[in-house]
């Protein structure tokens, strides 16, 4: 897809969400995310690129999704069922590492209807290609929200109201 066409999408994208109505409503968010994927006749296979969310509120497609903190610090994947934030620098220190925990411990919190916890990870969701989530920006999922801000990355499961802030200076959860 050329970038002309990737542009004329994206402007697309933003006249039709701007008619949504949801505009009065912070913590609603109403854009879309513009996906373009190429083959390269070199044998390189297909290469796919995403564009930065169209508005500044976020994203609330479906599927799983993958963001960043404008900073680059910290690296989400969000889906219906929960959020998953990694940090890579912090001058805070996390619990105790569980007995039963032989991967990697403290970098890696989880939100769901089960709660919010530290994950006893062997991966990781950093993605430097992630679009960054502008601050103020929301990206929902079901009944999953993420929230950028200057002061950190909040992600919440509403119903239940599980919740975790990661930033550099500290963390929450509830």
């Amino acid at each position: 897809m050329t970038r002309t066409r990737v542009l004329l999408l994206l402007l697309a994208a933003l006249v039709v969400g701007g008619c949504s109505g949801d505009d009065d409503d912070p913590t609603v968010a109403t854009s879309t995310s513009v996906t373009s994927t190429s083959t390269s006749s070199g044998g390189g296979g297909a290469t796919t690129s995403t564009a930065a969310p169209a508005r500044a509120q976020g994203d609330t497609g479906s599927g799983d999704f993958s963001f960043k903190s404008p900073s680059d610090n910290i690296f989400c994947t969000i889906d219906s069922e929960g959020a998953r934030c990694d940090i890579r620098e912090k001058s805070w220190q996390p619990p105790a590492k569980p007995a039963d925990c032989d991967l990697d411990w403290g970098n890696s919190m989880a939100v769901t209807a089960g709660g919010a916890v530290f994950v006893c990870a062997g991966d990781s969701v950093e993605d430097d290609k992630a679009p960054p989530l502008p601050y103020g920006g929301v990206v929902a999922r079901g009944d999953v929200r993420c929230r950028s801000d200057e002061s950190g990355m909040t992600c919440e499961h509403t119903p239940t109201g599980s919740r975790f802030m990661l930033s550099r200076e500290r963390y929450e959860r509830d």
